[in-house]
């Protein structure tokens, strides 16, 4: 659902691409080129991104893809939210669930573009200036707020 939010570290990695990629001579290697330009199309897994959340008193607890505890950390669960699985689970006591729902809601995601967008086909050519749909989705767990300016190019 959200594939085109892209994480931050690699955008920080397209950034020094494309300084790379315009800082060439005119005379380099076409190869080079091609590497670099390869590189910066090519889609990247998400990584350094969390989810972070407090640990509410040992309520519940983070496990990795094999089933091992991972510790919370100055009373705080950090979840990794990149290619491995991890999951969130209650003590069993009553309420435990309850509380890890809430302890979701407040939890803070960093690491990611904050919004996910879909650009939609054009239903005229672009020279009639026909209306842009463009599907914009919070892939935050809290408002975001922003400016957005594009522009199409014929």
């Amino acid at each position: 659902m959200f594939r085109t939010a892209r994480g931050l570290k690699e955008l920080a990695h397209k950034a020094e691409l494309r300084k790379e990629l315009a800082a060439l001579p005119a005379g380099a290697d076409p190869r080079h080129r091609a590497e670099l330009e390869a590189a910066l199309r090519k889609l990247e897994p998400l990584s350094g991104a969390t989810l972070t959340l407090k640990a509410a008193g040992q309520r519940f607890s983070l496990y990795d893809f094999y089933g091992n505890a991972v510790p919370a950390r100055r009373g705080r669960i950090e979840v990794p939210l990149d290619h491995r699985g991890f999951f969130l689970r209650g003590d069993g006591r009553p309420g435990s669930f309850a509380a890890l729902c809430a302890a979701v809601r407040q939890a803070r995601i960093e690491g990611i573009e904050p919004l996910a967008t879909v650009c939609h086909d054009f239903t005229a050519p672009i020279a009639t200036k026909p209306p842009l749909r463009l599907t914009l989705i919070n892939v935050l767990n809290r408002p975001v707020k922003g400016k957005l300016d594009l522009t199409v190019g014929t």
